[in-house]
Protein backbone atom coordinates (compact mmCIF):
# COMPACT_ATOMS: atom_id res chain seq x y z
CA UNK A 1 0.00 0.00 0.00
CA UNK A 2 1.37 3.59 -0.20
CA UNK A 3 1.41 5.46 2.37
CA UNK A 4 2.74 8.63 3.49
CA UNK A 5 5.40 9.55 5.62
CA UNK A 6 7.80 12.20 6.48
CA UNK A 7 7.17 13.74 3.27
CA UNK A 8 7.86 11.01 1.22
CA UNK A 9 5.56 7.98 -0.66
CA UNK A 10 6.30 4.82 0.32
CA UNK A 11 6.20 2.61 -2.71
CA UNK A 12 6.86 -1.21 -1.59
CA UNK A 13 9.28 0.12 1.21
CA UNK A 14 11.22 1.96 -1.09
CA UNK A 15 11.03 6.01 -0.86
CA UNK A 16 10.60 8.56 -3.37
CA UNK A 17 10.43 11.82 -3.06
CA UNK A 18 6.98 13.23 -2.92
CA UNK A 19 5.28 16.16 -4.87
CA UNK A 20 2.26 15.88 -2.56
CA UNK A 21 0.94 18.82 -0.74
CA UNK A 22 0.57 17.54 2.75
CA UNK A 23 -1.52 20.22 3.87
CA UNK A 24 -4.11 19.61 1.16
CA UNK A 25 -6.41 16.62 1.20
CA UNK A 26 -5.48 13.80 -0.34
CA UNK A 27 -7.86 11.99 -3.30
CA UNK A 28 -7.98 7.92 -4.32
CA UNK A 29 -9.30 6.84 -7.29
CA UNK A 30 -9.28 3.30 -8.41
CA UNK A 31 -10.78 2.74 -11.75
CA UNK A 32 -11.36 -0.80 -11.07
CA UNK A 33 -12.91 -1.16 -7.68
CA UNK A 34 -14.07 2.28 -7.23
CA UNK A 35 -17.37 3.77 -6.80
CA UNK A 36 -18.28 7.29 -7.02
CA UNK A 37 -20.67 7.19 -4.00
CA UNK A 38 -17.56 6.49 -1.80
CA UNK A 39 -15.12 8.72 0.14
CA UNK A 40 -12.70 8.85 -1.38
CA UNK A 41 -10.37 9.25 1.48
CA UNK A 42 -8.50 5.29 1.37
CA UNK A 43 -6.95 4.01 -1.85
CA UNK A 44 -8.65 0.66 0.16
CA UNK A 45 -11.53 -1.12 -1.33
CA UNK A 46 -15.12 0.62 -1.07
CA UNK A 47 -13.73 3.59 -0.70
CA UNK A 48 -11.95 5.11 -3.72
CA UNK A 49 -13.79 6.81 -6.26
CA UNK A 50 -14.74 5.59 -9.67
CA UNK A 51 -13.61 8.16 -12.04
CA UNK A 52 -11.03 11.39 -11.63
CA UNK A 53 -13.85 13.71 -12.63
CA UNK A 54 -15.69 12.86 -8.91
CA UNK A 55 -12.25 13.56 -7.27
CA UNK A 56 -11.94 17.00 -8.96
CA UNK A 57 -15.58 17.91 -8.03
CA UNK A 58 -15.06 16.83 -4.56
CA UNK A 59 -11.49 18.21 -4.02
CA UNK A 60 -10.29 21.49 -3.59
CA UNK A 61 -7.31 23.98 -4.87
CA UNK A 62 -4.12 22.26 -4.27
CA UNK A 63 -5.35 19.04 -2.98
CA UNK A 64 -3.45 15.48 -3.97
CA UNK A 65 -5.48 12.87 -6.86
CA UNK A 66 -3.60 10.09 -6.49
CA UNK A 67 -4.63 7.50 -9.44
CA UNK A 68 -4.57 3.56 -9.42
CA UNK A 69 -3.25 1.37 -12.05
CA UNK A 70 -5.20 0.97 -14.93
CA UNK A 71 -7.11 2.58 -17.86
CA UNK A 72 -8.95 6.04 -16.67
CA UNK A 73 -11.54 6.62 -19.37
CA UNK A 74 -12.66 10.37 -19.40
CA UNK A 75 -16.15 10.54 -20.36
CA UNK A 76 -15.25 13.61 -22.89
CA UNK A 77 -19.03 13.93 -24.20
CA UNK A 78 -20.01 15.45 -20.79
CA UNK A 79 -16.68 17.45 -20.34
CA UNK A 80 -12.75 17.51 -20.28
CA UNK A 81 -11.24 17.13 -17.36
CA UNK A 82 -10.48 20.52 -15.76
CA UNK A 83 -8.41 20.24 -12.49
CA UNK A 84 -8.48 23.09 -10.08
CA UNK A 85 -5.89 25.29 -8.96
CA UNK A 86 -2.88 23.49 -7.72
CA UNK A 87 -4.32 20.03 -8.21
CA UNK A 88 -1.45 17.37 -8.12
CA UNK A 89 -2.22 14.15 -10.13
CA UNK A 90 -0.07 10.93 -9.30
CA UNK A 91 -0.18 7.68 -10.44
CA UNK A 92 0.03 5.51 -7.54
CA UNK A 93 2.46 3.20 -8.50
CA UNK A 94 5.48 5.21 -10.13
CA UNK A 95 6.50 4.30 -14.14
CA UNK A 96 10.60 4.36 -12.92
CA UNK A 97 11.58 4.81 -16.68
CA UNK A 98 8.58 2.26 -18.05
CA UNK A 99 5.78 2.95 -19.67
CA UNK A 100 3.11 3.80 -16.96
CA UNK A 101 0.53 2.04 -15.78
CA UNK A 102 -1.73 4.84 -14.85
CA UNK A 103 -3.51 6.15 -18.56
CA UNK A 104 -6.02 8.39 -18.96
CA UNK A 105 -7.87 8.25 -22.32
CA UNK A 106 -11.53 8.91 -24.08
CA UNK A 107 -13.74 7.21 -24.18
CA UNK A 108 -15.28 6.33 -27.56
CA UNK A 109 -15.80 9.99 -28.34
CA UNK A 110 -13.94 12.46 -29.96
CA UNK A 111 -14.13 16.20 -31.10
CA UNK A 112 -13.51 17.56 -27.10
CA UNK A 113 -9.61 17.66 -25.68
CA UNK A 114 -9.13 14.97 -22.82
CA UNK A 115 -7.53 17.50 -20.47
CA UNK A 116 -7.80 21.57 -19.90
CA UNK A 117 -5.27 23.34 -17.94
CA UNK A 118 -6.80 27.16 -17.48
CA UNK A 119 -5.46 27.24 -13.64
CA UNK A 120 -1.57 28.13 -12.32
CA UNK A 121 -0.08 25.47 -10.80
CA UNK A 122 -1.33 22.27 -11.84
CA UNK A 123 0.72 18.91 -11.77
CA UNK A 124 1.14 15.55 -13.22
CA UNK A 125 3.00 12.90 -12.23
CA UNK A 126 3.64 9.33 -13.80
CA UNK A 127 0.44 8.98 -16.34
CA UNK A 128 0.24 8.15 -19.83
CA UNK A 129 -2.12 10.38 -21.87
CA UNK A 130 -3.95 8.14 -24.51
CA UNK A 131 -5.90 9.20 -27.51
CA UNK A 132 -8.02 7.23 -28.60
CA UNK A 133 -8.28 4.92 -31.81
CA UNK A 134 -9.68 6.59 -34.69
CA UNK A 135 -10.22 10.06 -33.70
CA UNK A 136 -11.61 11.70 -36.65
CA UNK A 137 -12.16 15.64 -35.10
CA UNK A 138 -9.22 17.34 -33.85
CA UNK A 139 -8.59 17.45 -30.28
CA UNK A 140 -5.66 17.51 -27.96
CA UNK A 141 -4.40 15.56 -25.24
CA UNK A 142 -3.96 18.58 -22.54
CA UNK A 143 -5.62 21.84 -23.85
CA UNK A 144 -3.43 24.94 -21.76
CA UNK A 145 -4.91 28.30 -21.25
CA UNK A 146 -7.63 28.50 -23.74
CA UNK A 147 -9.39 31.11 -21.46
CA UNK A 148 -6.55 32.41 -19.83
CA UNK A 149 -2.98 33.12 -18.92
CA UNK A 150 -1.26 30.55 -16.28
CA UNK A 151 1.59 29.29 -14.99
CA UNK A 152 3.57 26.45 -12.85
CA UNK A 153 1.58 23.73 -14.98
CA UNK A 154 4.38 20.74 -14.39
CA UNK A 155 4.70 17.20 -16.36
CA UNK A 156 6.97 14.67 -14.63
CA UNK A 157 7.73 10.96 -16.23
CA UNK A 158 4.61 11.10 -18.22
CA UNK A 159 3.94 9.23 -21.51
CA UNK A 160 1.93 11.22 -24.57
CA UNK A 161 0.66 8.53 -26.83
CA UNK A 162 -1.46 9.95 -30.59
CA UNK A 163 -2.32 6.32 -31.22
CA UNK A 164 -1.77 7.21 -34.67
CA UNK A 165 -4.93 9.55 -34.91
CA UNK A 166 -4.33 10.85 -37.94
CA UNK A 167 -6.65 14.11 -37.88
CA UNK A 168 -5.22 18.00 -38.75
CA UNK A 169 -3.63 20.31 -35.93
CA UNK A 170 -3.70 17.28 -33.30
CA UNK A 171 -1.04 17.91 -30.12
CA UNK A 172 -0.25 16.23 -26.92
CA UNK A 173 0.08 19.17 -25.11
CA UNK A 174 -1.11 22.30 -26.90
CA UNK A 175 -1.05 25.99 -25.93
CA UNK A 176 -1.75 27.78 -28.66
CA UNK A 177 -4.60 30.20 -28.30
CA UNK A 178 -5.38 33.77 -28.73
CA UNK A 179 -3.23 35.28 -26.86
CA UNK A 180 -2.46 33.71 -23.22
CA UNK A 181 0.54 33.11 -22.47
CA UNK A 182 1.97 29.99 -20.57
CA UNK A 183 4.85 30.99 -17.94
CA UNK A 184 6.86 28.50 -16.00
CA UNK A 185 5.73 25.12 -17.49
CA UNK A 186 7.93 22.56 -16.97
CA UNK A 187 7.66 19.28 -18.85
CA UNK A 188 11.36 16.64 -17.80
CA UNK A 189 11.75 13.05 -18.41
CA UNK A 190 8.57 12.48 -20.35
CA UNK A 191 8.24 10.57 -23.56
CA UNK A 192 6.42 11.50 -26.99
CA UNK A 193 5.44 8.72 -29.23
CA UNK A 194 2.29 7.60 -31.63
CA UNK A 195 2.31 10.58 -34.06
CA UNK A 196 2.68 8.56 -36.81
CA UNK A 197 -0.04 10.31 -38.96
CA UNK A 198 0.04 9.94 -42.82
CA UNK A 199 -2.30 12.74 -43.46
CA UNK A 200 -2.30 14.81 -40.57
CA UNK A 201 0.31 17.12 -39.22
CA UNK A 202 0.88 16.21 -35.41
CA UNK A 203 2.62 18.23 -32.71
CA UNK A 204 3.87 16.82 -29.44
CA UNK A 205 4.22 20.23 -27.74
CA UNK A 206 2.22 23.35 -29.57
CA UNK A 207 2.98 26.71 -28.71
CA UNK A 208 1.07 29.93 -29.73
CA UNK A 209 1.22 33.42 -30.04
CA UNK A 210 1.30 34.19 -26.39
CA UNK A 211 4.46 32.71 -26.02
CA UNK A 212 5.97 30.77 -23.08
CA UNK A 213 8.54 32.68 -20.59
CA UNK A 214 10.31 30.46 -18.69
CA UNK A 215 9.49 27.15 -20.47
CA UNK A 216 11.89 24.34 -19.22
CA UNK A 217 11.26 21.04 -21.55
CA UNK A 218 13.99 18.67 -20.22
CA UNK A 219 15.47 14.70 -20.40
CA UNK A 220 12.59 13.86 -23.27
CA UNK A 221 12.06 11.69 -25.63
CA UNK A 222 10.14 12.98 -29.01
CA UNK A 223 9.55 10.10 -31.36
CA UNK A 224 8.68 11.88 -34.75
CA UNK A 225 7.17 9.26 -36.43
CA UNK A 226 5.23 10.59 -39.12
CA UNK A 227 6.72 9.59 -42.52
CA UNK A 228 7.66 12.76 -44.92
CA UNK A 229 9.25 14.77 -41.49
CA UNK A 230 5.15 15.98 -41.03
CA UNK A 231 5.91 15.34 -37.22
CA UNK A 232 7.09 18.48 -35.20
CA UNK A 233 8.26 17.46 -31.45
CA UNK A 234 8.15 21.38 -30.38
CA UNK A 235 6.34 24.25 -32.72
CA UNK A 236 6.49 27.56 -31.84
CA UNK A 237 4.35 30.02 -33.53
CA UNK A 238 5.19 34.02 -34.30
CA UNK A 239 4.47 35.66 -31.00
CA UNK A 240 2.60 38.95 -30.69
CA UNK A 241 4.72 41.41 -29.66
CA UNK A 242 8.97 41.16 -28.48
CA UNK A 243 9.68 38.91 -25.70
CA UNK A 244 6.86 36.93 -25.45
CA UNK A 245 9.01 33.73 -24.78
CA UNK A 246 12.08 34.90 -22.79
CA UNK A 247 13.88 32.98 -20.96
CA UNK A 248 12.69 29.77 -21.97
CA UNK A 249 15.07 26.52 -22.04
CA UNK A 250 14.67 23.57 -24.03
CA UNK A 251 17.66 21.26 -23.03
CA UNK A 252 18.84 17.58 -22.97
CA UNK A 253 16.45 16.34 -25.12
CA UNK A 254 16.47 13.42 -27.87
CA UNK A 255 14.54 13.77 -31.06
CA UNK A 256 14.25 10.52 -32.99
CA UNK A 257 13.14 10.84 -36.80
CA UNK A 258 10.38 7.88 -38.57
CA UNK A 259 11.54 4.80 -39.12
CA UNK A 260 11.55 4.41 -42.61
CA UNK A 261 15.66 6.15 -42.06
CA UNK A 262 14.01 8.99 -44.13
CA UNK A 263 16.17 11.68 -42.11
CA UNK A 264 13.62 14.00 -42.99
CA UNK A 265 12.27 14.87 -39.41
CA UNK A 266 12.45 18.16 -37.65
CA UNK A 267 12.67 18.21 -34.38
CA UNK A 268 11.78 21.81 -33.60
CA UNK A 269 9.86 23.82 -35.51
CA UNK A 270 10.06 28.14 -35.74
CA UNK A 271 7.66 29.98 -37.32
CA UNK A 272 9.17 33.48 -39.15
CA UNK A 273 9.41 35.37 -36.20
CA UNK A 274 11.60 38.46 -35.96
CA UNK A 275 14.51 38.48 -34.08
CA UNK A 276 14.56 39.02 -30.17
CA UNK A 277 10.60 37.98 -29.82
CA UNK A 278 12.31 34.31 -28.80
CA UNK A 279 14.93 34.81 -26.86
CA UNK A 280 15.88 31.50 -24.89
CA UNK A 281 18.55 28.91 -24.59
CA UNK A 282 18.19 25.33 -27.13
CA UNK A 283 21.23 23.72 -26.02
CA UNK A 284 23.09 19.66 -25.62
CA UNK A 285 19.64 18.31 -27.98
CA UNK A 286 20.23 15.00 -29.87
CA UNK A 287 18.84 14.55 -33.24
CA UNK A 288 18.75 10.82 -34.57
CA UNK A 289 17.39 10.46 -38.12
CA UNK A 290 16.48 14.29 -38.65
CA UNK A 291 17.16 16.80 -41.28
CA UNK A 292 20.89 18.36 -40.76
CA UNK A 293 19.07 21.53 -39.40
CA UNK A 294 16.53 20.01 -37.34
CA UNK A 295 15.51 23.31 -35.95
CA UNK A 296 13.58 25.31 -38.54
CA UNK A 297 14.62 29.12 -37.91
CA UNK A 298 17.28 31.05 -38.11
CA UNK A 299 15.64 33.86 -36.04
CA UNK A 300 17.07 31.56 -32.90
CA UNK A 301 20.50 31.44 -34.22
CA UNK A 302 21.24 33.41 -30.78
CA UNK A 303 19.83 30.80 -28.52
CA UNK A 304 20.49 27.63 -30.28
CA UNK A 305 23.90 26.22 -28.98
CA UNK A 306 25.93 22.81 -29.04
CA UNK A 307 22.98 20.62 -30.51
CA UNK A 308 24.02 17.59 -32.89
CA UNK A 309 21.94 15.73 -35.84
CA UNK A 310 22.79 12.31 -36.63
CA UNK A 311 25.48 11.84 -39.78
CA UNK A 312 26.27 8.76 -41.53
CA UNK A 313 30.12 9.88 -41.95
CA UNK A 314 30.73 11.87 -39.15
CA UNK A 315 28.37 10.72 -36.44
CA UNK A 316 27.07 14.40 -35.70
CA UNK A 317 26.92 17.24 -36.75
CA UNK A 318 26.70 20.60 -34.71
CA UNK A 319 22.74 22.06 -35.97
CA UNK A 320 23.02 24.60 -37.98
CA UNK A 321 19.48 27.25 -37.65
CA UNK A 322 17.98 28.05 -41.28
CA UNK A 323 15.00 28.50 -42.97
Amino acid sequence: MTTVSDGLYQYGGVPVESTVNVFGNTWFVDCTNGHDENTGKSPSLNYAFKTIAKAIERGAAYDNIILSPGTHSVDVSASALVPKEGMQFKAAIPPLGAPPTTIITQDADDGVNLVTVDVDNVGFYGIKFLHVAGGAVAVNLVNVSATTAISGLTFKDCWFDQNSVDIADVSAICATHATNTVTGMVVKDCTFVGADATTGVPTYINIGVGGVPNMLVEHNIFLLEAIGGDCAGIRMADPTGALKSYGFVVRNNDFIGPDDYGADALGIVVAAATEGELIGMIRQNYFSCCVVTAISQDMLSKSIMDNYVGDLTTGALVVIPGT
